[in-house]
């Protein structure tokens, strides 16, 4: 009778010289499979992940945020001085009360989709969008200040909230989303900060209007 022998099973000799079986190694994928034929398992969430945080930018996209939260508080707080005769002070410590808040938030996702390798580094992550983005603030408020006259008031507010909402959209999108989705609460509280903004906006715009 023919002995049936197991192909993926290599001789192996044994003590007493008769040969018995042993499992051979498993077989590579560039043995088994030729050219790029062999199977690749792929977690498309985990490499989604990957190719989403590898488009952030540490710096530019903090910075975007909070230039432009920078700004929106700098032109809703303005209107309210002047208009409202809210005092300076209250004007000012609203203004640092969003730039230091938007800095935490937008550098806290910044550093926790993309760790800093030392304690220097994660200091530098925190300071330069801060400055970035105030700097840029200031230097679109003073832009609008010298084109103000020529279009006015009205449309100046304009022109400076649409900008301080396109640096908040796109400083979010290149800061990266957050590892881990809001809770309720937190989404709406979101919800009602955007449209709290939003109202805000109109408001300082209708009263530069009249």
């Amino acid at each position: 009778m023919t002995e049936l022998r197991d192909p993926t099973v290599a001789p192996h000799p044994s003590p007493s010289g008769t040969d018995s079986r042993a499992p051979a190694a498993p077989l590579l994928a560039s043995e088994e499979f030729e050219g790029n034929e062999a199977p690749t398992i792929v977690d498309e969430r985990k490499a989604a992940e990957i190719g989403s945080h590898a488009r952030t930018r540490p710096v530019l996209g903090p910075a975007a945020w909070i230039g432009g939260a920078t700004l929106w508080s700098y032109v809703v707080a303005g209107q309210f001085v002047l208009r409202a005769n809210m005092p300076e002070v209250l004007g000012v410590a609203l203004v640092a009360g969003v730039l230091v808040t938007t800095a935490y938030v937008a550098c806290g996702r910044s550093l926790e989709l993309m760790p800093a390798r030392n304690g220097e580094e994660q200091k530098a992550r925190f300071v330069k969008p801060t400055w970035v983005g105030f700097a840029a603030a200031a230097g679109i408020v003073l832009l609008a200040s010298l084109v103000a006259s020529g279009i006015g008031d009205a449309a100046a507010m304009l022109l400076l909230l649409l900008a301080s909402g396109a640096g908040v959209v796109v400083g979010q999108r290149w800061t990266g989303r957050p590892r881990k989705q809001l809770s309720g609460g937190r989404r709406a509280l979101a919800i009602v900060a955007w449209v709290a903004a939003v109202v805000l906006a109109l408001v300082v715009v209708l009263s530069a209007a009249r």
